[in-house]
C-alpha cells in the first residue's frame, strides 16, 4: 500500500504525492515556488492534523528566509490546527514538538511569559513523543523556569516560584556547569527564602560564569548576606 505515511482526508491521495514530489524536488524549487505549492495543498487539506503539518513546512520555510514575523504566522495557525485527541496526532506530533519550540525561542526576550509557559509546559508534557533533543530540553527547562519566577514576582503567587524551582533544578540536571541556568537557580531559590541553597548555587556560577558576575549579580549577593 502507498503513502501509509499518511493520514489525511485525502482519499484521492493527491495530497500525499504532491507533498512527496516536493520532498523529492526541494531543491530544484524556489522558495517561493516551495510555499506556493504548499499554500495550495493546504486549501486542499481538510484534516486539522494533516493542515498543521503543511502551515508547519509553511512556518519553516519563512524560517529559513529568516523571515520572522512570518514563520510566526504560520506557526501560531499550524498550533491552532492541531487535533491533541485525534488518532491520527501521533503520525504528527514531531511536527506538533517543533512548531511549540520555534514559537517558545521566538517568545525569549519579549517578556511574553505567558506564552513561554504555554508552549514550554506543552512540550515537556509531550517531551517524550516529540522529536527533541536533551539540548532542546535545557533551553526549554530554563526558560520555564525564568518564566515562572517573573510571574511569581508579579502577581506574588508562591505556587508560581515553586515551579520555576523545579524547572531550574531539573535544568541544572541537564547541564550542571551552564551559567545561565546556575543563575536562574541561585535566583529561584532566593525568592523562596533558601539563602544557603542560593548561595551554594551562586557560588557555582562564579566558578563558570564567563566574565565573572556583572553588578546585578553581586547585588543580590549583598542582599542574600545581609
Amino acid at each position: 500500500m502507498v503513502f501509509e505515511w499518511y493520514s489525511g482526508s485525502d482519499t484521492t491521495l493527491e495530497v500525499p504525492r504532491r507533498l512527496m514530489e516536493l520532498d523529492r524536488r526541494h531543491d530544484e524549487l524556489s522558495a517561493d515556488e516551495r510555499l506556493a505549492e504548499l499554500e495550495s495543498l493546504s486549501g486542499l487539506e481538510g484534516d486539522p492534523n494533516w493542515r498543521a503539518h503543511i502551515r508547519a513546512r509553511i512556518g519553516f520555510e519563512h524560517y529559513l528566509a529568516d523571515e520572522t514575523e512570518q514563520s510566526r504566522i504560520a506557526f501560531t495557525q499550524a498550533l491552532s490546527q492541531f487535533d491533541l485527541a485525534a488518532g491520527n496526532f501521533h503520525d504528527v506530533v514531531a511536527d506538533y514538538g517543533h512548531v511549540l519550540y520555534k514559537l517558545l525561542q521566538q517568545s525569549l526576550g519579549t517578556d511574553q511569559d505567558e506564552l513561554v509557559i504555554r508552549y514550554g509546559t506543552s512540550i515537556l508534557i509531550w517531551f517524550e513523543d516529540l522529536d527533541l533533543g536533551t539540548s532542546a530540553l535545557e533551553i526549554v527547562l530554563q526558560a520555564l523556569a525564568v518564566s515562572f519566577s517573573r510571574l511569581a514576582d508579579r502577581d506574588e503567587q508562591p505556587l508560581l516560584r515553586d515551579l520555576g524551582l523545579a524547572c531550574a533544578i531539573r535544568a541544572h540536571h541537564i547541564a550542571s556547569d551552564d551559567p545561565g541556568i546556575l543563575k536562574c537557580l541561585t535566583y529561584a531559590y532566593y525568592s523562596l527564602g533558601d539563602l544557603p541553597n542560593s548561595r551554594r548555587a551562586f557560588e557555582m556560577f562564579e566558578q563558570v560564569a564567563p566574565s565573572g558576575p556583572g553588578r546585578a549579580d553581586r547585588c543580590l549577593v549583598a542582599q542574600r548576606s545581609n
